[in-house]
């Protein structure tokens, strides 16, 4: 689960689109940039919300052996530095904590990709126009991944997918992983991240990242070849999408519908800031669905079979998108 996780917050949903496993790539990068993370104590509620979030994707980081002076203490610390003693008050500690806070803050910002402003010196982003979509709905996606012919201890991961209009919820479980939640607000430009921990409901509220660098380098990698074949899976007319990626071998076998009310282009630009920038062969399968997709590795060893069940069309259970009760942390920006 932690992969898919991953990249969902890295590549907000291209896996589903593209069929590609890019999880390693992005999963290296993000774990780059959390074990850079102050590992000094901060504010208890802040430190939660950043080791459960990161805790979804990355090994938690280890323990510095030299911890941050306690502030129950008498009001100074003692410190030693080139052989003298040193007095810290316990206004200096607490400036010391809230810059550790602010630093945290803003790697977290940085390790989820929020890159709401790039792109916009050129004018090609308008971030002030909220892209409204016209779905009101709910899906499931269900990956299945083996490795060497066995099924992964972690396997398989569901992604459940609530649309209504402008608003986007994802409720992701596996077996590994405690109940996740990521809300998408296109109208204010807004990712929630939601998890819960015995019972306690934590979120931190950020910019919804610019995803167009990501589909367009995503896009050059890939061959897109459409067979001409159809099947009807679910009731839905599918055709056979054979794509790989030039960049790391992967070969994914697509059935894509065109009769879904919403294609991927739509999931994308209601997920994130950006334009999706395609042609040709690619430009004719993301403005498709796709209901199933297997995904196989360079070297034949690695599996991957994405399913989407349970779709429902019209309808929406609107309590998802409620944030009542949960306590939440507002990154930079909002």
């Amino acid at each position: 689960m932690k992969k898919y996780i991953l990249i969902l917050l890295c590549n907000l949903l291209l896996v589903c689109a593209f069929g590609q496993n890019k999880g390693k790539e992005y999963e290296e990068k993000g774990k780059q940039k959390v074990e850079n993370r102050i590992d000094n104590k901060v504010d208890e509620a802040m430190d939660k919300a950043l080791n459960k979030i990161e805790g979804l994707f990355s090994k938690k980081p280890k323990k510095n052996k030299e911890e941050e002076p306690s502030e129950e203490s008498s009001g100074t610390d003692r410190s030693e530095e080139n052989g003298e003693d040193e007095y810290i008050t316990s206004e200096e500690i607490e400036q010391q904590r809230i810059e550790r806070e602010e630093a945290e803050r803003e790697k977290l910002q940085e390790m989820l990709g929020s890159t709401i402003n790039e792109g916009q010196s050129n004018g090609e982003v308008d971030n002030k126009v909220a892209y409204q979509s016209t779905f009101v709905g709910s899906f499931t996606m269900i990956f299945d991944s083996f490795k060497n012919g066995k099924q992964e201890k972690h396997s398989p991961a569901t992604i459940h997918f609530h649309y209504n209009r402008n608003l986007v919820a994802m409720i992701m479980e596996g077996k590994d992983t405690k109940m996740a939640k990521i809300i998408m607000d296109s109208e204010e430009n807004s990712m929630t991240m939601i998890t819960e921990d015995n019972g306690k409901k934590t979120g931190m509220k950020m910019k919804r990242p610019n995803i167009e660098k990501i589909t367009t380098q995503v896009m050059d990698d890939l061959e897109v070849t459409k067979t001409g074949i159809f099947k009807t899976i679910d009731t839905y007319r599918c055709e056979k999408i054979l794509s790989t990626n030039k960049k790391d071998g992967y070969k994914t076998t697509s059935w894509v519908t065109r009769d879904f009310p919403i294609d991927y282009r739509e999931v994308f630009q209601s997920m994130a800031m950006g334009r999706i920038k395609n042609s040709g062969a690619n430009q004719e399968w993301i403005d498709g669905f796709s209901i199933e997709s297997e995904s196989v590795s360079g070297n034949g060893k690695e599996v991957v079979i994405t399913k989407t069940k349970n779709i429902k069309i019209g309808t929406v259970d609107k309590s998802v998108f409620d944030t009542s009760g949960v306590e939440i942390m507002s990154l930079p920006g909002f």
